[in-house]
């Protein structure tokens, strides 16, 4: 049998082992859904060319509604006559902002703004050229909530830089982890 002092050190270890427990266990649910990343683009098409667009971007959340974003972007243009190749690779830092903390089966509006930088290098009959550009994106959405972790996402962008602007329609797709 144990003395009196001996199991007052065990329930006391045994205390202090499930604070630990319980504190370890509340600071990773504190910094759970802490990061996302998100892949989206779109396919278009029309008599004259095809086009491929594809964002990739890392999130870090600065708040339960405020992601601060590092991107990814890559254009394709295939232009069927005259013939020409076109792409376009770009890198930009930006915030995306959720109206609200989303949940399972809710659409969240958010608004996303980012500067970057491209390249764009274009391949005709005979020539190559490449061009560097600054760029500023903004985009609109809804995110609609499979759970709280992952989310499908469409929004439109105007993405400026020289010599033209681009405007479309993203679909993809956004994890939480």
């Amino acid at each position: 049998m144990r003395s009196p002092s001996s199991l007052r050190r065990l329930v006391v270890q045994l205390t202090l082992a499930a604070a630990a427990a319980l504190g370890l266990a509340s600071v990773a649910q504190a910094q759970d859904k802490r990061s996302e990343i998100s892949l989206s683009g779109d396919i278009s098409s029309t008599d004259n060319y095809d086009r491929t667009v594809i964002w990739a971007s890392y999130g870090f959340y600065l708040t339960p509604q405020m992601v601060l974003k590092l991107g990814y972007t890559r254009f394709y243009t295939w232009q069927h006559a005259p013939y020409s190749e076109q792409v376009t690779n770009g890198y930009d830092i930006g915030a995306r902002y959720y109206f609200q903390v989303g949940r399972t089966g809710e659409f969240v509006p958010f608004v996303e703004a980012g500067l970057g930088t491209s390249e764009t290098t274009v391949w005709s009959v005979g020539s190559t050229t490449t061009d560097s550009s600054s760029t500023f994106t903004i985009k609109g959405g809804f995110s609609y909530f499979i759970n709280e972790s992952a989310s499908f996402d469409i929004s439109v962008y105007q993405r400026s830089e020289d010599p033209s602007d681009t405007t479309g329609i993203l679909f993809g797709t956004t994890v939480r982890f």
